[in-house]
């Protein structure tokens, strides 16, 4: 079962064609704290379609296909007040050896938010 959810930074490789599980596990660090952390691993759903990048790009077609990268993942968030939340992730994506060939590669992406609720 696919564990990507909104404004995952798995999800900037996209959906398509891609299958990914792994273990998650979700620990509150304090009252107002929490820290999220998962190491999905990616595959190909099919070696007959290419995996895209958001929202158009699409990597050359590689028939050997299959194990596409593992993706160790951490996030944490804090609510500093009722109205503001701050969150910053944190991800490397481990490349396969098949997307590496197509031009992709490893890397570290890090993101961070600012959510205002009124």
């Amino acid at each position: 079962m696919p564990s990507a959810y909104y404004l995952d930074l798995s999800t900037y490789i996209g959906n398509a064609n891609l299958v990914d599980v792994g273990p998650i596990a979700t620990i509150a660090t304090s009252r107002n704290t929490t820290l999220l952390l998962k190491v999905p691993v990616v595959w190909r759903n099919s070696v007959h379609d290419a995996i895209y990048s958001n929202p158009t790009a699409a990597y050359a077609f590689r028939p050997s296909g299959g194990y596409t990268a593992t993706m160790p993942q951490a996030s944490f968030t804090w609510r500093a007040t009722r109205h503001v939340t701050f969150s910053l992730d944190g991800e490397y994506v481990f490349a396969s050896k098949a997307l590496i060939k197509t031009g992709a590669s490893s890397g570290a992406y890090v993101q961070s938010n600012l959510e205002l609720t009124f």
